[in-house]
C-alpha cells in the first residue's frame, strides 16, 4: 500500500479533478459519498489503494479544489 501524506493526497486529488474536468467524467462516488456506509468507504478506499481515513481526506481535497473552480 502506498504511503499517503496530506500533501500527496491533495496533489493527487487536484490532478484527478483536472483529469475529470477535461474528460467530463467524474467518479461515481462524487454523487453518492454523502450516503456511504463504512463498508462503502472501505471499498472505495481499497480501489484507490488508500485507508478509509486517507480516502476521506482525498475526497475532501477533491471537493475543496472543485469549489475553488466555480
Amino acid at each position: 500500500m502506498t504511503k499517503w501524506t496530506d500533501a500527496k493526497l491533495k496533489r493527487q486529488a487536484i490532478e484527478d479533478w483536472k483529469d475529470c474536468y477535461e474528460c467530463g467524467h467524474y467518479p461515481d462516488w462524487t454523487n453518492d459519498c454523502e450516503y456511504y456506509t463504512y463498508e462503502d468507504w472501505k471499498r472505495q478506499a481499497n480501489d484507490y489503494d488508500m485507508t478509509v481515513s486517507e480516502f476521506k481526506k482525498y475526497v475532501k481535497y477533491f471537493y475543496e479544489y472543485d469549489s475553488t473552480r466555480m
